[in-house]
């Protein structure tokens, strides 16, 4: 397959981003011409709440700076799925609960390379229809 794209990998955005606070804006005009945002949650962060809360900041740090970007597609990728606590943690709660809010989610380990394949193949799927609609 001769396909390419180009990915950025835009760092973690703050409460207040939108403001100005920290990089926050300089952040956000990237991210303002991409076609797919993937939010990368860490799956051995302290509580599934906090892990939900920070990812509701960035969102509308995302919508207060340019509502258009809280309108692009996405993809939640919850990564460490190599250190996930099975004991402790309800890895499909959490995927419930971003499937609530109309996110779609893939556990992965990039350490590991666990489901990454599935993860390229979801990306063309939905660059294809991006890159079309140029």
């Amino acid at each position: 397959d001769e396909r390419s794209l180009v990915i950025a990998d835009i760092p973690g955005l703050i409460e207040g981003a939108s403001r100005g606070r920290g990089l926050g804006h300089r952040f956000l005009k990237h991210i303002e011409r991409t076609k797919l945002v993937l939010h990368l949650l860490d799956i051995t962060y302290q509580s599934d709440k906090d892990i939900l809360e920070d990812y509701t900041i960035i969102r509308q740090e995302m919508a207060a700076y340019n509502p258009a970007l809280a309108q692009k597609p996405q993809i939640v990728l919850i990564n460490k799925l190599d250190l996930y606590d099975h004991e402790h943690r309800d890895l499909g709660k959490l995927r419930k609960a971003l499937k609530e809010l109309g996110v779609e989610s893939l556990p992965i380990s990039a350490l590991t390379g666990d489901r990454i394949k599935e993860l390229k193949r979801i990306i063309l799927e939905r660059w294809e229809p991006v890159r079309a609609w140029r």
